[in-house]
Parts: C-alpha cells; structure tokens; sequence
C-alpha cells in the first residue's frame, strides 16, 4: 500500500477512547471452510446486484474510516468491511502495540513467541473493530538485499518464512481477525514496482516466491493481496495464471483476493483475471473507480459473468464467517485521518520485549567482553542511541531516520505508544551499577572519538533504514541504495575503535549490512546485532548487554562480504534474473565464504550436538494426494524423523536454534546444495540436555518438476545436516528414497502425452469471445472458432531416440569405414553396436552441446580435439525460460562418438556425471583410443562415409549390406516435436511460429530473450494456414537431407505467396527456404562442422567467424532474381546466407545463436526480431487484432491427427495411410507445384 495523506495524518486528537477489553472480545474459535461456504451460499442469494457490487469494491480512498472500507449489506447484517495496515500493528492509532518488525521476528526463530504476536496483533485488531489486519508478509521474499520492504517479511529463506506466515495467520485467525498475506508475488524491489515486471520461472517460483505463500493457504487465511508489479507481462491483479490457476487451483486458497491500494488497472481483465475486491475503489486522487458501477455496467454488458462476481462475494462472506465477525464484532470508532488515543495494547509490550532480545543476534564477542559486568565508564555514542529529537513519530509514517532504528518507513509502519531507546535502558542499569556515563548523541566521528576515548567500554549505535517507494529518506526511494550505515557508520565506529579498545558495535538495520570496514579491527570486542525490535528496543538490548539473558538469535539472512556476492540488485525495468540461488543457497552454490552465514548467532554459552537418529523415508514421485489447501494434501504428510540432542555444555542458561538442512540426490534437477527444511529453539539450563525433532514432510523432500507441474521426491540418498547454522554443521545424515520402478525424477513421460493433450496444456478457452469471431461462429458451425489463452510455457515433446542404456563398457571397440580403414580402440560409453554417417568436427568446446544437437542425427561423430570428456557433463537444469541450460536437446543425437583420448577425470562445476557414464546412459556408444587425424584425413579426402562402432567384436567386411544409410531417412521427421509446444516470454509482446526440424534450445532461447514468445510446430504443420495468428516465422536447423521434407517446402512456399510476414530460417531452414523459393540443394564433401569458419556478408563486407554444422548447401547459382546471396563462406566458396530484395526474408546456412560461440552473428536475431516488430506495429495500425501468445485459435491444431508419424521401419520413414500430403518434388530445375496425392477409400 502507499498513500500521499502526509498532512492529514499530522493531527492527532485528543483524549483517550474506552473500547472493549480482550475479555470483552473473546477470542473465537476458527470455523472450517465447508461451514463458513454453507453460510456464505444462502447469504449470497439475499443479495441484489447492487449489494454484491458494493461487497467487492472499495468506497474509495479516504471515503471511510480505515485505509479500506467496503459498503455495507443490510439484508444479511453484512457491515461496511474495515480494511487496516499493518504487518507489525495497527496503524494510525495511538495506544496501539508498535510490535517488532517481520524481520526481527525471524530471527528470533521461536514459533511461539511468533504465533502469540499474531495473537496479539489480532486481539489489537479486534477490539479496534478492524476486519481484515494487512499482514502478514510473504513478499518481497528478500531476493533483493537492499529492497526497501524486506523489513516487513521474515527473510528470503522460503522455509523459514512460510513457518512465521503459518503461525502469524492462525494467532491473528484466532482472535478473530481475517489475515492478509500479501504481496502476491514477485514484488522484490520498490523502484518501478507498479510498472516493472518479474518474470519468473516456474519453479523457481513454486520452490521459492510461491512457498511461503501455500503455508499461509495451508493455515487457512482468509484473504491474499495481489501486488503492484507484473509477472510475465501482466499485472499480479489480473494475472489468471497467478490468482486462479497457481493460487485458488493448485493451492486450493479458498479465501479472496485484493488489489494493494491502487493495483488494479482494468475493470474486466481483473475481474476475469481472478481478483475478488478492489482497494481502495479509487486512485489516490479519489478518481477513476474501475469496479462499483463500471463493474455493474460490465456485468449487464455480458462482459463480466455474473457467475464471477458471485464468486467474489461469496469467498469474502465465507472468510467473514469463518472467523465468527459475523456475531458481535466490534465497530471500527477510529478515524485513520485523525489519529487518536486508543489504549489497546494491554500486556503485549511482553511479547515486543521478548522478542526484542530474543531477536538479537550476536556476532562478534571477543575475550567474553559481553555480558558487561558493571563497567566503570561507558561511552554511548550515535544517534541512533536516541529518541529523535522531535520524537518517535515526528515523521508521517516513520519517514525519517533522526533517531533510535525500531522500525522501517511506509504502510507497514505504526505510531509508537512509546519507545525505549538503548540510551535509556543502558541509563536505568548503570544507574543501578554505579556506572558513569559519557554521551554523543550524533554521528560525528570526532565527537564520538572524543566521547570514547576515556571510558572503559564505548558502545557506538549506528543504523541502516529503508520503506516503501512513496517516500523517499535521505536519498534512498524505498529501497536502499547501498549496504552501508546511513550517517557515516563506520567511520564513526572506526572513529572510537582508534580510541577505545574495547568497542561494541549495537546496529539496528532492515537488512544486511557490509561490516568488513572494522569486523576484524581487534579494539571492536563485540558486534550486537539488533535488527528492528520495535517499542521496547532499549529494554530488550540491556537484557543482553547486561546479561539478563544469554543471546539466542540467529541471522534470517546472510550477511556478505562484499554487496556483489548477493548477486541481486534493484533493476531499471524488467526483472528476469531469477533463479533458485538467492542468499546462502547462492554463497553454498558458487562457493562464496561469507562474513556471518544465514543462521549464525553466537551466546553466552555453549551447546554441543549428538544422537542423531533418522526414521523413515519418503517414496519416490509426485504427490498425488486430494486437493486441499496449500496443495496436494499428502504433500503435508510426515515422511521421517530427525532427532539429535542437544547438550548446554556452558556455564549458563541459555537457547538454542538447531537447525536441520536437506540437499537433493543427484537424481533431481539442478539444485541448491542444501535447504533449510526444519527447526526447533531449544531453552536449556546450564548441563542440561534436550531433543530437537524435526518432522520432514512430503513437500520438505521434493523439487517442483514443471513437466509434470507435480511435486516430485527424487530417488536416491537425501544428505540430512544438522547444526548451528547453515555453515556450522555439527551431525550428517542420510535419508534413502529408493526408485520406484518406471518411474524417472529426470524426464518426463513423453509418450504418454498425446498431441491432443499437450495442447490443452497450454492453450485454454478464454472466457472472452471478439466481435469477429462471433461472427464467425455466426456464419457456418464448421468454422468457430474461440479465442484461446497461452497458459504458460509447456514442456517441448522431442522424439526419444530409440536406445537402451547399458553400464559403461571398457571393452575393446573397433571403428569401421565402410570400404575404407578399421580403427581398433577402447569403448567407454554403452555397450551398443551402430551405423551412421561418419562426420568430424574441429570445434575445441561444446561437446555436450554438440552431441545434443539434433542436426547430427544419425551420424558418428568425431572430434578433433584431441581430448574430450575433461569438464563431464552438466545436469538438465533449465533457465528462467524453462529452456535446458547446458543442452541443446533433451537427449543425445549423436549415433556414437570418436575421440582420440578420454579423459577419465573430468572437473567442473557444472558437471553431475562423467562423459562415460552419460552416454552409457543414453545408450550411445563411444570409442577411444583411435588415432582422429587419420579419420579426418580420409573423410576429408573421401567425403562423409557411412561407419560402424562395434563394441567387443570382431569386424565383419560380410556385415557391410548392414550399414543404415541416414541420406534415406527423413531425419527431421525423427526430431521434430510431436506435438506443438510453447515458450513464452515476458520481455514483449511478439509472438512467432517455428518450424521445428530439430530446433536447438539456444535459438529458443535467443528468441524469447528478445522479447518474442514461441510457439513450435511439428515440421510439416501447414504453417501457411496459420500464419495470420503470428508475427513472424521462424524455420529451425535440422538434420539429414532438406530434400524429404516435401511437405515443408510446399508450405513455405504457399507462405510466401499468402502472406508478408517477416521469415527467418537456420541451417536446415535456410535450405528449405530456398527450395521454396525455387532453388536447389548440393550436398557437400565432407560438410562445415566446426565453431571458427569465415563467413563473408556480402551487404556490407564484413567477415564473421561462425559455428557451423551441415553437410548440405544452396546452390546460389539456381536462385531466382527475387533473391540473392546474403553470405559466402571464404573457406570453400560456398553459400551461408539467402535474402529477399524487397521483403523481410532472410536465412543463415550458419548458426548465430551457438551456444559454445562464437557470437559475432547474433545481430541477425536482433535484425529478425526488428523486423517482427516492426511488421507487427504495421499491422496494429490497420487491425485491433494482437497476435501475443492471447489469444490463439483453438483451431490452431485443427482436425487431423498433427504431428503422429509412425515408422514402417527403423531405416525408412514413411507416411501414414490414407494421410493427405502434398507431394513435392525437388529435382535439380527447381522445384515443381505440388500435386496433391488422393486420399485412400
């Protein structure tokens, strides 16, 4: 929420006004959702249109009494709904509990002293007669470390705050106040949120951003709010794919939605996009209601269901019930524009306190110099040590840092009852101690030094701040605009530290700091980590300064080295940098030490660890349990038990925050090294020992598989690490998941998905139907057609090569040219004998890209690189556009490979297996040992011959007639998609059409990170038919021979003479594109198979080194005066590169996009993608139709059987009886009109 009301909320009234006591408002037990919708249901039939309306809308901003009203229904005793801030308290009331922040509640990591400020927060709330308490945080997650509203959430481990949420919501629920988690989703930063977008992969998003937030479905709140930013192109307020699909489907949320204040931007896309009550109802200006009557007027004009807005008033009347408001509930008297006087705070300054030293984190104390134990002299130094000079709430919604640090600035703000600065407390016990006491109560560093420089101890108080964008502190918008203390911090400490030995360093921040300027001088002893404790700050430092209680929190985040280590920054646009890597999961994953890890905290005692015992284990798969909130409800199931014991080996009492942390087998994707996945806060006298029990869940052992959009327990051993923090492990463990037969953690189940099927996924009808295509369903039944909604990226279904795995044979191996030499050597891959088209490359890198290359389909590859294998091989791990990372496939294309030397160590990062070991388990046969320049030199002067690996044999000359030829096959056939898939991109709104005849990822990828989503079809899809929906045509690489795909060529030519749509092809696509244009195809010697081949553009002259790899050309020679050369290559002369004289068509025999390099081409994707823009920007202007991925007609994939093309045999592919197909034949002229082949009786 924001608001601009600063003058308004100056004046405060007078008086105190007696409203009911705790007692007087008994808490209410939670009803269940089933009852609370029985009694929505008959309530919602009393209810005219215009009651229903004025349930969902807001009255407008500063139309009520709270930060959010909605108007009343007097038919059913429905009141005028009060909506009111905050996360840490009530806001815009004087007497009300200021409680610590979220943030401060993490680190306490004590589950009851979070679920009793829940409590208390909700019995304030209560008897202020507020309905819905906006709180509390789930987002921003921290991604961000600088982000200006981290402060208001738990910190960015989704675990831990996904557990405060839960516990937050069930004390708030309890008392009697409907919950709010917010902000729904990805609202990481506050520059540009309310129009930047995050665009965040799937399961990132699952495993990450959507946690927390299916904990707080889990505990039944009542109400989410949708956040200001986009996510993948929409707002979060009209974002079906994230209000209904991932929230009120897949986590079965069966409360409603809200806009934050001001995030609505559409009266229909809100409302069908699954948004349930617009706050406030206006723009800040008190202008422009989206819903109220304009809602109305859609619902009459048939452009909004009734059906929907039913739903709507129905999810807000059963959250109404469910938390018994609808029997004796309060009135809200309070006026949020007029602050007044409302004791409501009882005894909960307890649990500010208690939370306030619990919170505190220590992390420096050398020689024991904490506790102090009555010091002579102290030296208090920093504003930070005192109440603002002008007073705690001086500044409208905390907007200033004068003073003492308890709270952030913004919307999730409070008036502070009162506020105990550490001055004051440290005042009240050296009082007590007979201590004096010298102060500098600012933040000049000569003034402080010579405050220091006498006193046995100086305690040097500094602060970082930071809030919501619509104020801006001291230079910093919202988010902070770096990671040091504000006012001169650290030199004022370095200041004393040259003055004083024994310096103690007390911080009050929203977030990490970078303490490497004086961590490591010797005169700082100690570093007090006090985070934002909210009233009773003073009083809960002094408890630790002084040894009332030993020290027992513990970081809710890591605290860097140096700011570049987070990796995250605030961005100027669009936000597209995420990935499952944020905080410790980052510094485990790439190695990087830390000054203090997520988790650390030091006491005044010590505690030692042993007994870890483990019992039971998880079965391998996906949840499969029954919807229920929070999701698949064997997700919450217990799987096993960890136990350990802990011992306070130290001299006093003190607690404990074992923490319990999971890492992945290797069978899963890509993941971080280890998660926080259980804790416990264990109170222990000095010798005394307790048990920590950490409960797994189901969902605790999983990774989310975007394939199968399942939770899914991999097979293999879980590593169970128990310790004090994340680094400070004390006890290992592991928990088993044996494979369940059929079953596979690392793919998906390709085939048993139907074309049919693997649409649905990703195009839905919409609820939505334009003028025209009503029309058209007006005309003739046999051409309707309804608008359809690309859901999301679906997975890309590639044929699987049809291989065994076997272990990894060490057998002697022989390499066999048909006709030609025998090269005898060592096998190290599957124990499988093949055929296929020997071919080498000389490309030094990329052999996991190579191999995966679809266009080296049925042939043996050779690397002349005389090492090969030394790096391994990556995981599967998939990008933030859900595309493979390391991989141009999902598979290995490649019959069989040759090297010289096999490096039987490999060492990198990335690597999850051996060379050896991937191909044996992709059932590919590998051969060392053989001398490779010998291979090439006869390939070179022979041409590409067809070969053999046999494995542990003896050649055959008499098995020569065996030698599949791939020249026969239709290889495309065999790697093209089976069925249309779709990846989407939220950096624009272009949407094109590929052919897919083998398409590598990074042409994918090279498309959708400029802005254009994808939509791929199977090789010979009538593409022309079509086009019309699409901004552009693409035409991938591919494998084999360009003369079979007959039915290719025919389509791209009826393309050219259909449409103008800007056309680009690649490789394989170049050529058929020139076929289309009436040109021919050579083939060649030995082929281009290499990443350093010169190309020449002949349009401006310049040369580029390429990566290359076909064996087929363009005979420039037969090109038709429409067209002409584009690029030559300097080695051989031959053609790389077609264009069209007038139109945006054009094509590269190379590869731009290659992912081992070189790029010097990739402009030509930038040149395409200009020309997509620019052709869709024409037709904006002629047309209101848009051709993004929303809509797309249903009858996209028609009424044939589209991508089904069976086998006759495995050497010859050929067509489906009956099939229509228009023949094409290619012949050395040109090629001929098609003519169309009967169809069988």
């Amino acid at each position: 929420m924001r608001t601009y009301s600063i003058s308004v909320l100056a004046a405060s009234a007078l008086g105190v006004v007696a409203l009911p006591s705790p007692e007087q408002t008994e808490k209410r037990a939670v009803s269940d959702w089933a009852t609370a919708y029985t009694k929505a249901n008959a309530a919602l039939a009393k209810l005219s249109i215009g009651d229903k309306v004025g349930i969902v809308s807001g009255t407008g901003w500063q139309a009520g009494n709270c930060v959010g009203n909605t108007k009343a229904a007097g038919s059913i005793g429905y009141p005028s709904l009060c909506l009111q801030d905050g996360p840490l308290g009530v806001r815009y009331i004087n007497g009300a509990t200021a409680f610590s922040a979220g943030i401060h509640a993490a680190s306490t990591w004590d589950i009851a002293l979070m679920r009793e400020r829940g409590t208390f927060l909700g019995e304030e709330s209560k008897q202020l007669g507020v309905h819905v308490l906006l709180g509390p945080v789930g987002g921003p997650l921290g991604k961000v470390a600088t982000g200006g509203r981290n402060w208001e959430g738990f910190g960015p481990d989704p675990y831990l705050t996904g557990i405060a949420m839960a516990e937050t919501v069930k004390g708030m629920q309890e008392a009697g106040v409907q919950a709010c988690a917010k902000h729904y989703v990805g609202n990481e930063q506050e520059k540009n949120r309310e129009l930047m977008g995050s665009n965040i992969p799937d399961r990132v998003m699952h495993e990450l951003y959507l946690w927390p937030f299916a904990d707080a479905v889990k505990a039944d709140v009542a109400s989410v709010m949708c956040a200001y930013n986009k996510l993948n192109g929409t707002y979060a307020c009209e974002n079906g794919g994230i209000l209904n699909k991932l929230l009120k489907d897949e986590l079965g949320f069966q409360g409603y939605v809200l806009s934050d204040w001001n995030a609505q931007h559409t009266t229909v896309g809100s409302a069908t996009g699954g948004m349930d009550m617009t706050m406030p109802g206006t723009n800040f200006e008190k202008k422009n209601p989206l819903w109220g009557q304009a809602l109305q007027s859609a619902v009459q004009g048939g452009q909004v269901q009734q059906s929907r807005v039913d739903d709507m008033v129905r999810r807000i009347l059963a959250a109404w019930y469910l938390v018994g408001q609808d029997k004796g509930y309060p009135q809200a008297s309070f006026n949020s524009w007029k602050i007044g006087n409302y004791n409501v705070g009882g005894n909960h300054k307890t649990n500010v306190r208690a939370m306030a030293r619990d919170g505190i984190v220590l992390l420096k104390n050398t020689d024991n110099a904490l506790p102090l134990k009555k010091p002579k002299s102290l030296a208090v130094i920093g504003s930070d040590s005192i109440v603002a000079p002008k007073g705690a709430n001086a500044c409208v919604d905390r907007g200033c840092n004068d003073g003492t640090l308890a709270m952030g600035w913004g919307s999730g703000s409070v008036e502070f009852p009162y506020l105990i600065a550490p001055l004051d407390a440290i005042k009240t016990q050296a009082q007590k101690d007979g201590t004096s006491i010298t102060t500098s109560s600012n933040d000049n560093a000569q003034q402080g030094a010579s405050a220091a420089q006498n006193s046995e101890y100086a305690i040097v108080c500094i602060n970082s701040d930071s809030g919501e964008g619509y104020i801006t502190v001291e230079g910093n918008i919202g988010d902070r605009n770096n990671l040091d203390p504000w006012h001169n911090g650290n030199a004022l400490v370095k200041a004393v530290a040259a003055v004083n030995k024994k310096t103690i360093v007390v911080i009050h921040s929203v977030g990490p700091l970078i303490l490497e300027p004086y961590i490591d001088d010797p005169n700082v002893v100690a570093v007090v980590w006090a985070g934002l404790p909210g009233q009773e700050s003073g009083n809960g430092l002094a408890d630790i300064l002084y040894g009332v209680a030993s020290p027992s929190g513990k970081l809710p985040y890591t605290i860097a080295k140096s700011a570049s280590d987070y990796g995250s920054t605030v961005v100027s646009g669009d936000d597209s940098t995420w990935d499952l890597f944020i905080d410790y999961r980052r510094f485990d994953q790439r190695g990087i030490t830390p000054r203090f890890e997520f988790g650390f905290g030091l006491s005044y005692t010590n505690f030692t660890y042993s007994d870890l015992a483990i019992e039971g284990k998880p079965t391998t798969g996906p949840a499969t349990g029954a919807k229920a909130p929070g999701g698949a409800k064997d997700l919450f199931d217990t799987v096993a038990t960890v136990t350990a014991k802990i011992t306070n080996s130290g001299g006093v009492a003190g607690a404990e925050v074992p923490q319990l942390y999971i890492g992945l087998p290797g069978s899963a994707p890509q993941a971080p090294p280890k998660q926080l996945r259980g804790f416990n806060k264990l109170k222990l006298e000095a010798g005394a020992s307790g048990i920590a029990t950490f409960k797994l869940r189901r969902r605790d052992l999983s990774y989310w598989d975007s394939a199968r959009q399942q939770w899914v327990v991999p097979a293999g051993d879980f590593t169970v690490s128990v310790g004090a923090s994340s680094r400070d492990i004390r006890l290992t463990g592991k928990i088993t998941a044996p494979p369940v037969e059929g079953f596979t953690t690392t793919a998906s189940d390709i085939n048993a998905t139907s074309p049919r099927i693997m649409l649905s996924q990703f195009l839905k009808p919409s609820t939505l139907q334009s003028a025209s295509v009503l029309g058209h369903t007006a005309k003739a039944r046999t051409q309707v057609r309804t608008l359809a909604t690309v859901q999301t990226t679906t997975g890309r279904q590639v044929p699987r090569p049809a291989r065994r795995s076997t272990p990894v044979s060490l057998e002697r191996a022989t390499f066999t040219i048909k006709n030609g030499p025998i090269f005898s050597g060592k096998s190290f891959g599957a124990k499988a004998n093949i055929s296929g088209e020997a071919v080498f490359t000389t490309s030094l890198v990329g052999y996991p890209e190579s191999m995966t290359d679809p266009s080296y389909r049925g042939q043996i590859l050779v690397f002349t690189q005389p090492l090969i294998g030394n790096y391994g091989v990556p995981s599967s791990a998939r990008d933030e556009h859900g595309l493979l990372r390391y991989f141009e496939s999902p598979y290995i294309q490649a019959s069989g490979i040759v090297v010289q030397d096999y490096a039987l160590r490999h060492s990198h990062w990335t690597a999850v297996e051996s060379l050896a070991e991937w191909c044996a388990r992709e059932g590919v046969p590998a051969i060392s040992g053989v001398d490779t320049r010998e291979i090439v030199t006869y390939l070179r002067e022979q041409g590409s011959s067809l070969a053999r690996i046999s494995i542990g044999e003896e050649y055959d000359a008499d098995e020569d007639e065996a030698y599949v030829d791939p020249e026969a096959i239709n290889l495309v056939r065999r790697v093209s998609t089976k069925a249309p898939f779709h990846v989407s991109s939220s950096l624009g709104d272009m949407h094109v059409a590929l052919i897919d005849c083998g398409v590598k990822e990074n042409i994918l990828r090279s498309l959708v990170a400029r802005g254009a989503s994808v939509t791929c079809f199977p090789f010979d899809y009538p593409i022309h038919k079509v086009a019309h929906h699409f901004d552009g045509v693409f035409i991938s690489n591919g494998p084999g021979d360009p003369t079979h795909c007959n039915a290719t060529v025919y389509n791209l030519r009826k393309l050219m003479e259909s449409s103008q749509v800007p056309i680009m092809g690649i490789c394989m696509g170049h050529q058929l594109l020139a076929l289309a244009a009436g040109a021919t195809t050579i083939k060649l010697k030995y082929g281009n198979r290499a990443h350093n081949i010169p190309a020449l553009d002949l349009t401006t002259g310049k040369c580029h080194i390429t990566s290359q790899n076909h064996g087929y050309a363009v005979d420039s020679k037969t090109l038709p005066s429409d067209w002409r050369e584009y690029f030559v290559n300097l080695n051989d002369q031959s053609n790389e590169g077609l264009i069209h004289t007038t139109r945006p068509i054009f094509s590269a025999q190379f590869h731009p996009e290659a992912k081992g390099g070189p790029m010097d081409s990739a402009y030509l994707f930038d040149k395409y993608v200009e020309s997509v823009q620019k052709y869709k920007d024409q037709q904006s202007m002629f047309t209101s139709k848009d051709n993004k991925p929303s809509p797309l007609l249903a009858d996209l994939l028609s009424k044939e059987r589209v991508g089904v093309h069976p086998s006759l045999t495995e050497e010859f592919d050929g067509h489906a009886a009956g099939r229509i197909v228009p023949e094409v034949v290619v012949g050395s002229v040109g090629t001929p009109p098609p003519q169309p082949i009967a169809a069988a009786a």
